[in-house]
């Protein structure tokens, strides 16, 4: 990105979304590799990424099967058909994204002899998740999604595995922006999953100063001792435990937004 000469971006979610931005848009190739033509239909590329990053990413492990995969991209009618528009098949596209961008790393390192693929970084996953996640829920509003849309799946796994989903969620938050972000923060409390709401509000750009302080007194007791806290200025960790392995959001300082987990 800096050799592009581009500013970095303050807002993680917006990190992401140009260096992948980029990595299907620009030669990435090594300097004495053959020339590799760039990713056609970038745009639709990513979508489809990531209705396949949000079905996957609640599975065990961090590759997937190239089978897993393609049921992930044709799960979908309206994206399988938006898919066989520009591809002749799933695989076909599979191949292409992994050659052309490295966005899916063959287990092989070849594509030709690839059982399974990876992302690149769990962090491209969870956003490319959290793209689709948006999409979902816009339709589900728009009524033109059939049934609870793929947020009660989220919230479903979400019970048992928190720190799964946390991040998609955050990154959901992000990308709905003012308004938006305390809606989706609302319905993650209603869920009663507090574990999942602290690590959310602990990471999610774009939610209220209103909300943040709901969520404390939630955690602390309204009207307790520890829900005074700490003095102001040095809240500290909202509870959420050893090995959250995150940065801190509205909650804290801030993660530093160049960190990338592999």
């Amino acid at each position: 990105m800096l050799r592009a000469g581009q500013d970095v971006p303050s807002r993680r979610g917006d990190l992401y979304e140009r260096a992948l931005k980029l990595l299907l848009t620009r030669d990435h190739n090594a300097e004495d590799a053959a020339p590799v033509a760039p990713m056609r239909e970038p745009e639709l590329t990513l979508e489809l990424l990531g209705w396949a990053a949000l079905r996957l990413h609640g599975l065990e492990g961090e590759a997937y099967r190239a089978r897993e995969l393609i049921a992930a991209l044709e799960a979908d009618p309206r994206n399988a058909e938006r898919l066989g528009k520009h591809w002749p098949s799933a695989a076909k596209f599979i191949a292409e994204v992994a050659e052309r961008t490295g966005l899916l790393i063959p287990d092989t390192g070849r594509v030709r002899d690839a059982s399974a693929y990876s992302f690149p970084h769990r962090t491209f996953r969870e956003f490319l998740a959290a793209t689709a996640l948006e999409r979902d829920m816009g339709a589900v509003a728009a009524g033109v999604a059939s049934g609870a849309g793929e947020l009660a799946r989220v919230f479903a796994e979400g019970k048992a595995r928190p720190e799964r989903w946390a991040e998609v969620l955050a990154l959901t938050c992000g990308r709905l922006g003012p308004g938006g972000a305390d809606g989706l923060v609302r319905r993650i409390t209603q869920e009663g999953n507090t574990a999942l709401l602290l690590r959310v509000v602990a990471d999610a750009e774009g939610i209220s100063a209103e909300t943040v302080r709901g969520t404390l007194k939630l955690e602390l007791g309204v009207g307790g001792e520890k829900a005074r806290g700490p003095p102001e200025g040095d809240r500290g960790d909202p509870g959420l435990g050893e090995g959250s392995g995150r940065g801190r959001g509205p909650l804290g300082a801030g993660r530093a937004v160049h960190h990338l987990r592999p």
